[in-house]
């Protein structure tokens, strides 16, 4: 009767071991899993913010030079315009001195007739 109580308290020692030691191999695998799993996010996060920085460049360097182009259409535009009024101004100039200089010689042509008739 001793022989048999202690088998099978040997028994259950041995299966209680057995399930404590299978226990504690699933609570290390689960949090090696864990360590791992948080490892591969933090990697994902930071490959994450590496690509938002890159669009983000990216997105910046477009605005930039769509910015930069309608400054320079903008300039561009106010220079033609500002060139387009000085020609405009001293074509007008030019030709008032042409209609004055042939009003000049036709006056002097009346003075020479009137002149030479009266």
């Amino acid at each position: 009767l001793v022989a048999r109580c202690m088998t099978s308290w040997r028994e259950y020692v041995q299966t209680e071991k057995h399930v404590r030691t299978r226990m504690l191999a699933r609570l290390e695998h689960a949090r090696q899993l864990a360590e791992l799993k948080a490892a591969h996010r933090v990697k994902g996060d930071q490959t994450a913010h590496l690509m938002a920085d890159k669009f983000r460049a990216a997105r910046q360097a477009e605005t930039l030079s769509a910015c930069t182009s309608a400054w320079a259409n903008y300039a561009q535009t106010e220079k033609s315009a500002r060139t387009w009024e000085v020609a405009r101004a001293e074509h007008a100039l030019e030709m008032e001195q042409l209609r004055t200089t042939a009003r000049s010689k036709g006056d002097k042509t009346a003075e020479l007739l009137a002149d030479k008739f009266y």
